[in-house]
């Protein structure tokens, strides 16, 4: 729940910043960088949960394609979990998000 709060403060924000022209954009997602929001599990069973805009995506160590989703309904392809970090591919551009101080347990 906190995590949705801080999503919908962060959307009503933009929305301030660049007016109503934009919200139909920002809706869909595109108007935003995925973040990392959570690392769960023990040993190799790790998962990645990632955020793009109004999207979730759920991620396993060893497997490219988010859980539950077909290749051409994610834009992300895991490459690694490693620590507090996940690798992921987005077309051809390589990208790493980390887990912030204050979300690491």
């Amino acid at each position: 729940m906190k995590l949705e709060s801080e999503l919908a403060l962060e959307m009503a924000r933009e929305r301030r910043r660049t007016g109503p022209g934009r919200q139909e954009t920002m809706l869909s997602g595109t108007a935003h960088k995925p973040r990392l929001t959570g690392i769960y599990g023990v040993g190799n069973r790790l998962f990645a949960e990632v955020r793009s805009g109004d999207r979730v995506y759920l991620f396993r160590n060893g497997m490219a394609m988010p859980v539950g989703r077909a290749a051409s309904d994610s834009p992300f392809r895991l490459k690694e979990v490693a620590g507090a970090c996940v690798r992921l591919q987005q077309q051809d551009d390589e990208m790493e998000l980390c887990l912030s101080q204050g979300e690491r347990r």
